[in-house]
């Protein structure tokens, strides 16, 4: 029997008892609290992600003044990350904002 997924360009996640992706959504907050990563994009970040089928295991906000150009996240959030990626067995970070190489 021919595998159907072949043909009909199927991602094998999506078959009947495949483990869901599982991400942590990243965001960056200005210091007054307010800034493109509040609450209410982290839940249209989070719902893009529901969309795709993408389970969101927890969030994690770095409180700064501009991105990191190295890491995004300051040193110590980005070994928090790391520590929370393993422990909630996460397969993706997804970062609201625009990303740009270093």
């Amino acid at each position: 029997m021919a595998d159907r997924r072949a043909h009909r360009n199927e991602d094998p996640l999506d078959e009947p008892g495949a483990r869901r992706w599982r991400a942590v959504l990243l965001g960056l907050a200005e210091r007054d609290g307010v800034g493109p990563s509040g609450t209410d994009a982290l839940d249209e970040l989070e719902r893009l992600a529901a969309t795709d089928g993408i389970g969101v295991v927890d969030r994690m906000v770095q409180v700064c003044d501009r991105p990191d150009p190295a890491t995004y996240l300051g040193s110590g959030k980005a070994n928090e990350l790391a520590e929370l990626v393993e422990t909630e067995d996460a397969d993706l970070g997804i970062a609201e904002g625009e990303l740009t190489p270093a």
